[in-house]
Parts: C-alpha cells; sequence; structure tokens
C-alpha cells in the first residue's frame, strides 16, 4: 500500500479533490500545492491503495489554491481545471 498523500512546508497543501478520474470505480485524489506551482495526482488501485503520486507543474508563480473537476469540452471524461 502506498503512503497517503503529504505536504512538505514547501508545498503548501491548498486544496484536496477526491473522484473516480479514470472512471475504474476507484477514488482518486487531487491535490493543489500552492507553495511549488504544482498539482498532484494519486490514482486509487482498491483496498485505499495509490499509485505513486503523479506531479504536473501548472508554471512558475501560479501558485494554484482551488480545483474544480467536470467534463469540460463534452467528450465524456473527466477534466481537471486549477486555479
Amino acid at each position: 500500500m502506498a503512503p497517503p498523500p503529504m505536504s512538505s512546508d514547501a508545498s503548501e497543501l491548498r486544496y484536496v479533490v477526491v473522484v473516480d478520474m479514470d472512471n475504474d470505480t476507484q477514488l482518486d485524489i487531487i491535490v493543489a500545492n500552492y507553495g511549488t506551482n504544482n498539482m498532484g495526482i494519486l490514482f486509487g488501485y482498491g483496498n485505499w491503495a495509490f499509485l505513486k503520486q503523479m506531479m504536473i507543474s501548472t508554471d512558475s508563480n501560479s501558485h494554484p489554491s482551488c480545483i474544480a473537476i467536470g467534463d469540460f469540452n463534452d467528450d465524456t471524461q473527466l477534466d481537471i481545471a486549477v486555479i
């Protein structure tokens, strides 16, 4: 089992979303890290276990503080908006 998502002092975790992003009936976790200008995605695979966190840069000085989830482009797949 993977460890739970952690936030170092530098990352300044600001927002967490729990949703089934990949439509596999397992909950996934998405976090916005204000201090390190990135978001992390942890895909769940059962029994509250997660794959290694995928980090995606939101550009320098972007300071993400909110996440919205929805099918923004009508392709029946969930999309992520970071604000």
